[in-house]
């Protein structure tokens, strides 16, 4: 199944809507298009997980790879809306005490902007 990806806006805050599976054969396309925002200058980044049904370990690789180009420069990073199966693989993998994972879009969002 393809990964399709939608991006909108909140103020200066990139949401990135993903949707279908987040795995060894799609991730690297979320990859590209969210370096190629942050090589552009985009600062603040809101992943919206709620169309995701599936993250493999090469997702969560490439969802870390990411938070790492925006973190050492304070710029603002969070995860929303994760399904239950999803929350539950970055919670087994550890990423979940390293990430900012927000339940819904509006707490991500506001996270994102007090940074």
């Amino acid at each position: 199944m393809a990964l399709t990806i939608n991006d909108d806006y909140d103020g200066a805050i990139l949401i990135v809507r993903p949707a279908g599976r987040l795995d060894t054969t799609t991730a690297k396309s979320l990859e590209t298009h969210l370096s190629s925002h942050i090589t552009d200058g985009q600062t603040q980044i809101v992943i919206d997980l709620a169309q995701v049904d599936y993250v493999s370990s090469y997702g969560l690789r490439v969802i870390l790879i990411i938070a790492k180009k925006l973190m050492p420069h304070g710029q603002a990073f969070a995860l929303c809306n994760l399904s239950e199966n999803v929350h539950s693989v970055f919670e087994v993998s550890g990423f979940g005490k390293i990430l900012k994972i927000k339940p819904s879009l509006g707490e991500a969002v506001s996270a994102v902007s007090t940074v």
